[in-house]
């Protein structure tokens, strides 16, 4: 194994596929920048050039995209509250008020350090432990998935201050993942006749409307200025003591990541949200509380969308099963160069396996060392004028939107949600759990009609250990503001 790994490392020693990894590593931190771009678009433009690529150079590209990608898109999370790409969603939360409070450069250094520190865990693992991890994902059916997603909106919801209206924009994300016909048995729901909503909303307007545009919206509303105060704005960058309040903060969502995105269809979306959510509920009742500035609210999401992103190879390479939507467009480079994902390739091409892993390593590495020379750079965006800085975010968030489909309909539903978002952060609403809603409402209704057809009743759920354990937590958690305003009540 150890030498398999070294002789991959050797092949990557070459100029051409240092290229490439750069290539594709640099490709995926801008689409990762640009709302409504990201990995997914930037992996799809891609593919034409790997058919006349050797297979381990296209797949590397691809992988490239796809790890640096995750990162790519906290940069505009947390300079400007709009996220590049839904895996980056929870890193606006904490990231944009310190970005308020001058400190972009230090949320900027945590989130390269924790996202290079998460993808670099997770490939230790993919390289020593993939098959035992394979085991994990044995246990997760459709009743495990469902819970799963169940407990990604209680926990977001549950433990939010503003518990009514954090229940009310998880309920819209998951009332508008609906609209549409059914993916188990072609129903229409709410389409009132309208061929635009056959296939329901796509995800990426919606998200480019209510945190790109809104927040345009926002700003200009509010006539504020971006912080281009230098006596406001400082390149500080994170000192040792601060990288070392937020270690154990990396090294739970990492380890969490990697157990999401080993999960086929889970992914490094749902692991961001888990991941924030975990560690705001352990500071919750701290001095260093979530939503106002905290660096371990940066480092969470950002350790375990990028740790994610790596173990959905996993069960790409193990079982053949795209883990997310890249390693789907994945698994189709592999099988246009006449190779297939599973068990066997471990046998008949494994200095490709191991090539690929080394390559993962480096991309992780890459990201620090990329990250650290750029930040110099991105942050002068805060010094950009907002005559110039705002329409230049719409014009690219149209363009995004409109790429989707290469449809006009998706720029107007990104129009109507920006002016959705704009009324939302006015009023206290929350768009990352509208965004939760509609990420996991999907997974949550798909998951929850296969279980219905095979155990015939909800109550036959709880014969599934896994499950159980998951559903009952989850809603405890989502009815604790419940229980607990009761309790006292009752007490008082």
């Amino acid at each position: 194994m150890v030498e398999a790994l070294m002789a991959g490392f050797r092949i990557l020693s070459q100029p051409f596929y240092l290229f490439i990894l750069i290539s594709g590593s640099l490709i995926g931190i801008i689409f990762g920048a640009i709302p409504g771009l990201g990995p997914v678009i930037a992996a799809t433009l891609l593919i034409p050039f790997t058919y006349t690529m050797d297979p381990a150079a296209g797949i590397l590209l691809v992988a490239g995209v796809y790890v640096a990608g995750t990162f790519g898109g906290s940069q505009t999370a947390i300079l400007f509250n709009i996220p590049g790409a839904p895996e980056n969603t929870c890193t606006t939360i904490d990231g944009y008020p310190l970005t308020q409070q001058g400190k972009a450069a230090k949320a900027l250094g945590i989130a390269i350090i924790s996202s290079a520190i998460g993808g670099i865990f997770s490939s230790i693992i993919l390289v020593f432990g993939s098959t035992q991890l394979i085991k994990i994902s044995y246990l997760f059916g459709p009743v495990e998935f469902f819970a799963l997603s169940l407990l990604g909106v209680a926990v977001i919801t549950g433990l939010n201050d503003n518990y009514l209206k954090a229940l009310l924009s998880a309920a819209l994300g998951i009332f508008l993942s609906t609209v549409g016909m059914s993916s188990i048995d072609g129903t229409m729901r709410f389409t009132f006749g309208s061929n635009f909503l056959m296939n329901g909303f796509d995800f990426i307007p919606i998200m480019i409307g209510a945190y790109a545009v809104g927040e345009v919206f926002l700003q200009v509303h509010k006539e504020q200025k971006v912080n281009s105060s230098d006596e406001k704005f400082k390149m500080n960058f994170p000192n040792w003591k601060e990288i070392k309040s937020v270690r154990g903060t990396i090294t739970r969502s990492s380890i969490l990541g990697l157990l999401i995105g080993a999960l086929p269809g889970a992914g490094a979306v749902l692991a961001n949200y888990l991941g924030y959510s975990m560690e705001e509920s352990i500071y919750r009742n701290t001095d260093k509380p979530f939503g106002n500035g905290s660096l371990n609210g940066v480092a969470a999401p950002e350790s375990a969308n990028n740790s994610a992103a790596v173990a959905t190879f996993i069960p790409l390479l193990a079982l053949g099963i795209p883990g997310g939507a890249v390693t789907a467009i994945l698994l189709g480079v592999f099988e246009v160069h006449g190779l297939q994902p599973g068990p066997t390739l471990f046998i008949t091409n494994e200095s490709l396996v191991y090539t690929l892993f080394a390559g993962i390593f480096i991309i992780n590495a890459l990201i620090l060392v990329a990250g650290v020379l750029e930040i110099k750079v991105i942050t002068k965006l805060l010094k950009v004028p907002k005559g110039i800085l705002y329409p230049a975010i719409f014009v690219f968030a149209t363009l995004g939107a409109y790429s989707v489909n290469n449809s006009m309909f998706d720029v107007t539903v990104m129009l109507i949600f920006g002016l959705i978002g704009f009324y939302m952060k006015e009023n206290g609403y929350s768009v990352a759990i509208l965004v939760l809603g509609m990420v996991l409402g999907p997974i949550m209704e798909n998951n929850l009609l296969r279980a219905l057809i095979k155990f015939d009743s909800p109550m036959n759920f709880f014969s599934k250990p896994l499950g159980s354990i998951l559903l009952i937590v989850s809603m405890i958690i989502i009815l604790w503001p419940v229980i607990k305003n009761t309790a006292k009540h009752i007490s008082d």
